[in-house]
């Protein structure tokens, strides 16, 4: 679900983190793929920049437009 506010973009996922990935995982870069399709699709359009890169991108991203970093 994503909710759009005037001071804020909140987006929920009710799914778990892949089978046996923690956390630490995430925030370390460890990258497990759920949907490999999806992956070769968005790899073709050159949307996948870096394996396990996402986490430490909105972090960056946040900080750089100084807002609050996600509650995970």
């Amino acid at each position: 679900m994503v909710a759009v506010f005037d001071d804020r973009m909140e987006i929920q996922n009710p799914g778990m983190l892949p089978f046996g990935m923690t956390l630490d995982d995430m925030k370390a870069g460890v990258s497990k793929v759920r949907n490999r399709v999806i992956v070769r699709v968005l790899g073709a359009l050159g949307l996948v920049e870096e394996w396990g890169s996402g986490y430490k991108r909105v972090i960056e991203a946040c900080r750089a437009g100084g807002y609050q970093e996600p509650e995970w």
